[in-house]
């Protein structure tokens, strides 16, 4: 049996018989079958005809009918090779290979445009249509950061909580530029203010009051 006929070695049955060959062919996506045309054993007529007068006249004929017994076995499976070779090569329009899933599949189960079998097609564009969702997504959750207005991970302090300026004499919050504190009159000079929170800091403080993060010198 040559490469060819291992192609349907899975997905056919041997219906053959002493008398003669015959095969039948499956899809293995929907499981239609197809049937080749029996093919009648030559051999299976010439062993009857020795078994016939071996059962009559005994003897050196009988014998006779042992030998062609075993001969018979060896020509019928030669016979029965070469219906199948046959029978594949007739079939084999009917079906395609699939190179994804290498099932034997059917016209009705194949897509030409794609060269493979539909359950593969599906599947290949259920993946595609995942990979595509992963390479948007990075790109998605940052514009819609954006849009809402917030700020990247790491790029600074989050300005709703951060501590407001207050006077460093009375504790008075001070408004934004201010020079001098609206509650006391206190000259506030050149203010400095806390590098991860944005709370002021008091002069000379080496820790901010608002975070604990320690002032840089």
């Amino acid at each position: 049996m040559d490469l060819e006929e291992l192609r349907f070695s899975k997905n056919s049955a041997d219906l053959s018989s002493e008398g003669g060959f015959q095969f039948e062919f499956y899809c293995d996506r929907c499981g239609s079958a197809w049937r080749s045309r029996f093919e009648a054993c030559e051999h299976a007529t010439a062993s009857e005809a020795l078994d016939a007068a071996g059962s009559i006249l005994g003897g050196l004929v009988g014998r006779a009918a042992g030998v062609a017994d075993r001969a018979q076995t060896i020509a019928w499976q030669k016979a029965h090779d070469l219906a199948f070779s046959r029978a594949a090569a007739e079939y084999q329009q009917r079906f395609h290979r699939c190179q994804r899933c290498t099932q034997y599949v059917c016209e009705r189960c194949w897509d030409r445009r794609h060269q493979l079998c539909v359950n593969c097609v599906s599947d290949a564009a259920t993946e595609a249509a995942a990979a595509q969702k992963a390479a948007r997504a990075p790109q998605g959750a940052g514009k819609g950061a954006a849009e809402r207005g917030a700020a990247p991970s790491g790029s600074g302090p989050d300005a709703s909580h951060a501590a407001p300026a207050v006077c460093p004499k009375c504790q008075a919050p001070l408004d934004a530029g201010a020079k001098f504190c609206a509650a006391c009159g206190t000259r506030l000079g050149a203010a400095q203010f806390c590098s991860e929170c944005g709370a002021q800091l008091k002069p000379g403080a080496k820790f901010c009051s608002g975070c604990g993060h320690q002032v840089e010198a």
